[in-house]
């Protein structure tokens, strides 16, 4: 075992079947390896370690229940930007469907939300009182 591995694996708590990262998490939630002063996320240290260099091109994303601080390489996969947020809608851990009103304060719901062809949601109110405004101002 090399320097980083002993670190790593000092640094785990493995459950039946995850690995959950005992260490420093991130701002976001994910696993921070600081390893000889570099900040690295540990999702990809785990992947990097356990199944080889990450393909160019690609990001690591994970596959079991949308947990940041996994990093059994058996939960992760090489993936695109496009992959990772289908897992996140599909995990349930995306924060933007999880908001339930707008930026003004109007309620998603099935009258005045509008899902768009991206998969985002616009408030038909504040649509509204976009497009008076924009016509008041002509």
């Amino acid at each position: 075992m090399n320097d980083l591995q002993v670190y790593f694996s000092n640094r785990i708590n493995k459950t039946d079947s995850c690995w959950l990262w005992t260490g420093t998490l991130f701002k976001q939630g994910y696993a921070r390896v600081t390893f000889k002063g570099k900040r690295l996320k540990g999702h990809r240290v785990s992947y990097e370690l356990y199944k080889g260099p990450i393909p160019e091109g690609l990001q690591i994303n994970h596959t079991h229940s949308g947990n940041k601080h996994c990093v059994n390489p058996e939960h992760l996969y090489a993936g695109t930007q496009t992959d990772n947020m289908r897992d996140i809608v599909k995990h349930g851990t995306n924060p933007q469907a999880n908001k339930t009103h707008c930026p003004k304060g109007h309620e998603y719901n099935n009258i005045n939300c509008r899902v768009n062809k991206d998969g985002g949601r616009t408030c038909r109110i504040c649509d509204r009182l976009r497009k008076r405004k924009k016509e008041a101002n002509a």
